[in-house]
């Protein structure tokens, strides 16, 4: 069974979903006549894996629930966590928030038992941006800064510039312009000294929303023409790498 999920993975790393697909369920047949409830497991969520990357959110669904009843029976919380991150994003792809937010929120849970520090950043990120999305804000903004707090912590600078984006957003909604401003100064440094393009075009498009706010149109205008130039610059070099992959694929 092992040997097959070494060579099913290689197969879904190629996005060759199908032939993964027999490998795991044979790998699944075989981890079930020797009564292998961790390779069982392993087996579920690869199937569920490979459904959710071809489309079919029933069957990736159906596989991640079994591959979750065996991981309580076991105790094995990590699996449990991973297996509920991937019911929320199944549930979201399927407009389901309130599942998702469920699924989510218990994958949450389980990253501070097991102190996953990465994991609580990203789920509190996550189902922010699910409240933002509903239009809670107050929910949202309390999510967000939680990942904000933890991203900063461990030393993540990219994600903690992201959220104090994402809070000067919220911040802008509710017409608090001076503390939307405090969050992209900050947020501001942490992009220019990374030189993170998509990062710096998020925090021009907010810094041009918040002086616009304030009517400074002077200054919401000199930051919107950078937002516009580095957005440009992002999508010549999207096109370039499109091209780039398709002379990749013709010429192999």
């Amino acid at each position: 069974a092992t040997s097959l999920f070494c060579i099913g993975t290689v197969y879904e790393n190629l996005a060759k979903y199908d032939s993964a697909l027999v490998c795991f369920l044979e790998a699944q047949a075989i981890s079930e006549e020797t009564g292998d409830s961790k390779l069982i497991a392993v087996a579920k969520t690869s199937l569920a894996n490979i459904y959710y990357e071809m489309d079919n959110m029933a069957k990736a669904e159906e596989y991640y629930r079994e591959a979750i009843v065996i991981f309580e029976k076991t105790g094995n919380k990590l699996g449990l966590l991973k297996s509920y991150y991937s019911l929320g994003q199944v549930s979201e792809h399927a407009n389901n928030y309130a599942e998702a937010l469920n699924s989510y929120t218990t994958a949450l849970n389980l990253s501070f038992e097991l102190g996953s520090y990465s994991d609580m950043a990203n789920l509190n990120r996550i189902i922010g941006g699910l409240y933002e999305s509903s239009g809670t804000a107050d929910s949202a903004f309390a999510y967000y800064y939680r990942a904000m707090y933890i991203y900063k912590a461990v030393g993540n600078n990219e994600s903690t510039a992201s959220m104090l984006t994402s809070l000067a957003r919220l911040e802008n909604s509710r017409k608090n312009f001076v503390e939307a401003k405090e969050y992209l100064s900050e947020a501001l440094d942490i992009a220019e000294q990374t030189s993170s393009k998509p990062l710096l075009s998020a925090v021009y498009r907010e810094l041009a929303a918040t002086f616009a706010g304030t009517n400074d149109f002077k200054k919401g205008f000199r930051y919107l023409e950078k937002y516009s130039g580095i957005k440009d610059s992002l999508m010549t070099e999207e096109k370039q790498k499109q091209i780039l992959e398709l002379q990749t694929k013709y010429e192999t």
